[in-house]
């Protein structure tokens, strides 16, 4: 498991699901795009849909903004697309304890939109990341953008 931080909390990425973590410093806007989808950016030749799960948690409170440049970002593909995910800071990769649970409960405001389970790494409990319904914006369905389309 990858284990970053977003929004001030630490949760888990499944480590097979990402391609690389790096530094983005120039990002080009998206013309109506959903709100999590904060820019375009050129990356190995490529073109990668930015997505902030900051924008997921707030689009119930209507806050919408880029993150300040420079920013970390976790890559992964879907659907042979590749896709940024803003985080705030990577902080390791180790291994998950059994496999991923139903999460049990609630899961307040916009970690709803993302979360589906959670795993337990060196003895702690960590909200799993689903990278596919992040992209989506929390609906369940991935809307690709101008860059997945191109």
């Amino acid at each position: 498991m990858l284990i970053v931080r977003i929004a001030g909390e630490s949760v888990a990425l499944p480590a097979e699901t990402v391609e690389s973590v790096v530094e983005i410093e120039a990002m080009t806007a998206v013309p109506l795009a959903p709100p999590h989808v904060v820019g375009l950016a050129a990356l190995r030749s490529r073109v990668v849909t930015i997505v902030d799960p900051r924008a997921v948690m707030d689009t119930l409170t209507g806050v919408r903004g880029a993150p300040d440049m420079p920013f970390s970002a976790v890559v992964v593909a879907i659907d042979g697309h590749p896709y940024g995910i803003v985080v705030d800071e990577v902080l390791d990769v180790l291994p998950a304890t059994g496999s991923p649970s139903p999460l049990q409960g609630r899961v307040t405001g916009g970690w709803s939109a993302m979360m589906r389970s959670s795993v337990i790494v060196e003895g702690r409990q960590y909200l799993l990341i689903d990278p596919a319904g992040l992209v989506a914006g929390g609906n369940g369905d991935v809307q690709p953008t101008a860059a997945a389309v191109n």
